[in-house]
């Protein structure tokens, strides 16, 4: 089991599930059988933390492969859902929670819990099964989401989808 502290290096197992990410800096896991979003920024100020304070939208997307996005006070973090086939079968809760983490270093700057809605759990659920059927490996994901990247914009990315709001709550 993974044990992830604010102010304190990530654990040494979860490097391996971040080379397993191919890549990205921004994506959403399973660990330890729960919803589990990774942005990992260089030079992360407090100025940038205390931003997260504002509305939060989280958003759920099909472009080809599943995509949660975390939209916050202009900003936002595409993530492209990386599910292994062998991950547990046992069915994930409610809960998101999202991870700030340092580049250089990768130490956990912040990180919070999120109770989603039912709409939006019940997506991600799909999405998951979907990833499993199809036997996509993380590389598969990764290619995919490199096209997704290439043919949205982040504003088009930011349209429709599945949403849950947090006014002022993150």
């Amino acid at each position: 089991m993974l044990h992830f502290q604010v102010n304190k290096q990530v654990p040494e197992e979860f490097l391996v599930e971040l080379n397993k990410s191919s890549g990205e800096r921004s994506f959403c896991t399973i660990i330890n059988n729960a919803l589990s979003a990774f942005v990992i920024l260089q030079g992360i100020t407090k100025d940038e933390l205390k931003s997260v304070a504002e509305e939060v939208h989280v958003i759920y997307q099909e472009f080809d492969i599943p995509f949660l996005i975390l939209k916050y006070k202009g900003m936002s973090f595409d993530m492209p859902l990386f599910v292994h086939k062998d991950d547990s079968d046992e069915e994930i809760g409610n809960a998101l929670t999202v991870y700030f983490i340092e580049l250089s270093g990768y130490v956990v700057k912040h990180m919070r819990l999120l109770g989603l809605n039912d709409d939006v759990m019940r997506c991600i659920r799909r999405g998951i099964e979907s990833i499993k059927r199809d036997g996509l490996s993380r590389s598969d994901i990764f290619l995919k989401a490199q096209k997704v990247y290439s043919q949205k914009t982040p504003e088009e990315m930011l349209r429709g989808g599945v949403r849950h709001i947090f006014p002022g709550t993150f």
